[in-house]
């Protein structure tokens, strides 16, 4: 007992909770830090998403039971392992299987520690924004500052952020956030410097991000018969028209429904269209290519038969099957050795597409808890918004499942999605 109130109650423990989570969801892209140290070696910064398991000690203490959902999740994991050893030889390896390990481990953390998470989501989100401020300051006056043609208007680098569409995975839901909370002095200094932040980390993936978690509110608020969506329409008409308005930003996504219309519909046929071909060129852009590679490994999945998935964690083996037939067949003036081909090679740039791809028409029980979370109308709108924004902003684009905290977010859906008390504030 003494043991159990030490973990839940003592500000020691509750500061380490604090900079294990934080560190965990947030400080997961900390390349530029070891690149802003003079004369350092490379830390391993990586360690700092595993010091959440501390917080497994819960597990022994906390005598409320597992909910059905750990076990409904193993089942299907547990079933995909013996189902592709008995039909494919398919063994799994030693990372996949401490990847499973620590996916079921960080699920029982997330499910004792959910209302402490809920209760500092808050103050994560003032922290990330104050070091994202504090960062741009600093790069503006120590680093060059340039002026390039994508959808951002300058290049500035960030601290804890190696690319604007990392800062976008982490920002969106922050921005949600914001959109359900009271209007008051200090939320609209956090506000301002939020927009400040993100008008110089703008990406295609933070517009489409908000666009797509700006839909998902107006769904939620429907359900919830409150009326402030005049708010959501004001602001979905202004990104639609920023999105719009920027042709380096739209360039992007049209190339890639452009890039994969003309593999399905010309090249799987043998044909060549000059004129189709010559406008791809145009518009190329390396982040659409990844995105086109994910797509065709997508649809390699299924033309294969593997509608039950690859495995957990398992993209990789997807993308090495298909890579040598995309390049011969749709990137036929490239080698292996050239640059796209090194890229998202297992979280496939969308974390949507690496689902579907390790889970196949498996995946189908995340939309199931997606829809009861939803609907669930016992949960606090300022956090079902921000944490449904946070996971589809990375389906869409994304860095895996235990990057940008999209694995706890998600265990977050999934255990609110059956509960029926309201929630702790």
């Amino acid at each position: 007992m003494f043991l159990k109130n030490f973990i839940t109650e003592n500000k020691l423990i509750y500061l380490l909770f604090y900079i294990v989570f934080f560190s965990h969801i947030y400080l997961w892209d900390l390349t530029n830090m070891n690149n802003a140290i003079e004369n350092s070696t490379n830390k391993p910064f990586w360690i700092l998403r595993y010091l959440v398991l501390f917080f497994l000690l819960n597990f022994f203490f906390d005598k409320k039971a597992l909910d059905k959902n750990f076990l409904i999740i193993f089942i299907i994991i547990i079933f995909q392992i013996i189902l592709n050893l008995i039909l494919y030889n398919q063994l799994i390896t030693l990372k996949e299987f401490g990847s499973i390990i620590f996916f079921f481990l960080l699920y029982l953390v997330t499910f004792y520690e959910k209302d402490r998470i809920l209760r500092n989501l808050k103050s994560f989100f003032e922290l990330v924004i104050v070091i994202n401020f504090i960062g741009l300051i600093y790069y503006y006056f120590n680093d060059e500052v340039r002026i390039v043609g994508s959808c951002n208007l300058v290049l500035i680098d960030n601290i804890i952020f190696h690319e604007n569409s990392h800062y976008a995975m982490m920002i969106v839901p922050i921005f949600i956030y914001y959109i359900f909370e009271k209007i008051n002095l200090r939320n609209s200094i956090f506000i301002f410097l939020l927009c400040f932040n993100s008008l110089i980390y703008l990406s295609l993936t933070l517009i489409v991000g908000i666009i797509a978690s700006l839909l998902i509110c107006l769904i939620i608020l429907i359900i919830h018969q409150v009326k402030k969506g005049y708010v959501i329409y004001l602001l979905l008409f202004f990104f639609i028209i920023l999105m719009v308005s920027q042709n380096n930003c739209t360039h992007r996504i049209q190339y890639l429904i452009d890039k994969t219309n003309y593999d399905l519909n010309y090249i799987d046929k043998n044909k060549f269209n000059e004129n189709e071909f010559n406008n791809l060129i145009l518009n190329r852009n390396l982040s659409s290519e990844v995105m086109n590679i994910a797509v065709l490994n997508t649809i390699n999945t299924f033309d294969k038969g593997r509608v039950l998935g690859w495995g957990f964690n398992s993209y990789y083996r997807a993308y090495e099957d298909n890579i040598k037939n995309i390049i011969n067949k749709y990137y036929p003036n490239h080698d292996l050795d050239y640059q796209l081909f090194k890229l998202n090679k297992s979280d496939a740039r969308s974390t949507l597409l690496k689902i579907i791809n390790e889970f196949g028409i498996l995946s189908l029980i995340f939309l199931y808890y997606a829809y009861k979370f939803i609907l669930n109308k016992s949960i606090d709108l300022k956090y079902k918004s921000s944490i449904s924004s946070l996971l589809i902003t990375q389906l869409i684009s994304g860095a895996g499942y235990f990057n940008g905290g999209f694995a706890i977010f998600l265990f977050l859906m999934i255990i609110l999605s059956n509960s029926s008390q309201k929630l702790k504030k």
